[in-house]
């Protein structure tokens, strides 16, 4: 059931990245078009766009905890045993995890403060950016949790297959 519920949230979340992509490519498209064309420029595009792009990096973070994709070095840990590897990336997650729950802590304390303030153009509170922030590092967190619980349970069971061999 948990496995179904993750799913469709991943796919939640590849949704709202293309859109939101979609969304950006397109006014930065009209952009363009308008400031070498019609010789007018949008004051709100690069506005909306760098919001866009808040979010997108954000929701994607959340998409790449949830495949196990975040950047990591592991050449080093990939040269001790399996068993030894595996606490490496357990104890990587715990970190990550760690961390996410960190940003979003914070993450609550900026959308705090930033939801007096307006954007310049768009007037929109400025805690939209700071929302992005709480919403992907929540995700990661419960994503990283989902990862530990999952190498744990790996680790134990190639425990009770050596014990069994």
């Amino acid at each position: 059931m948990t496995e179904k519920i993750l799913e469709k949230i991943q796919f939640l979340l590849k949704l709202c990245c293309s859109a939101i992509l979609v969304l950006m490519v397109a006014i930065v498209a009209l952009q363009a078009f308008s400031r070498n064309f019609l010789d007018y420029s949008h004051a709100w595009v690069e506005e909306l766009a760098s919001i866009c792009m808040v979010w997108i990096a954000f929701l994607g973070a959340a998409m790449a905890a949830a495949t196990g994709s975040h950047t990591r070095i592991d050449i080093l840990i990939r040269a001790f045993p399996e068993k030894v590897t595996k606490l490496f990336l357990i104890l990587g997650n715990l970190l990550c995890t760690l961390y996410s729950c960190v940003l979003v802590w914070y993450g609550f304390v900026l959308l705090g403060s930033a939801s007096q303030t307006k954007t310049a153009v768009l007037r929109i509170p400025n805690s939209i950016n700071y929302a992005a922030l709480i919403l992907g590092a929540a995700l990661m967190a419960a994503y990283f949790i989902i990862l530990v619980w999952r190498d744990i349970r790996e680790l134990r069971i190639s425990g009770k297959k050596g014990v069994e061999e």
